[in-house]
């Protein structure tokens, strides 16, 4: 990797949050950017305060909003699968096998072809017999402890009865 990347990735660790630290450490995995030998070699160099934040990397999300809610979810204890084949494609964040979430911008999720296929995999989620909800970028950004509530709130109210291969 160019040592730039690298680099890059250790200063902002320095100084990020854990959480935008997770997400950028995960977003450079996605994309191809960081190799797991790489990421070996920045866990070589970060401080000891942040090593252990390295566990929490995965590299599965598409986004960064999708890992800021996957390790908020995590710390609540919940089951939490990150990019879950579902039949027209994926589910961004399922949690405890039946609660389906998905996080989008406003740009390519409210008009045209992408508004109009996810409108269609959120009614065969509903078929299938599963719970969705959609949380925009602010909602994890500025209001995160208010989207763990309204999550915290669904589970609450209960898996649905579910056939064997809803997620299949």
């Amino acid at each position: 990797m160019a040592g730039s990347l690298l680099d890059a990735l250790l200063q902002y660790c320095k100084k990020a949050s854990r959480n935008s630290a997770v997400a950028a450490i995960d977003s450079a995995l996605f994309l191809g950017l960081l190799s797991r030998d790489e990421l070996g070699q920045l866990a070589e160099r970060l401080p000891k305060r942040c090593r252990p934040w390295l566990r929490r990397v995965n590299g599965r999300a598409e986004s960064g909003l999708e890992t800021i809610l996957r390790l908020a979810c995590e710390d609540q204890g919940w089951d939490v699968e990150v990019q879950v084949p579902f039949r027209s494609g994926r589910i961004d964040i399922v949690i405890n096998g039946w609660l389906c979430i998905e996080i989008d911008g406003s740009e390519f999720h409210d008009v045209g072809a992408q508004a109009k296929k996810d409108r269609i995999r959120n009614t065969q989620i509903v078929q299938a017999g599963l719970r969705w909800h959609r949380f925009g970028y602010a909602d994890v950004v500025h209001k995160l402890d208010e989207t763990i509530a309204v999550i915290r709130k669904l589970l609450l109210a209960g898996a649905p009865s579910l056939p064997a291969a809803a997620l299949a």
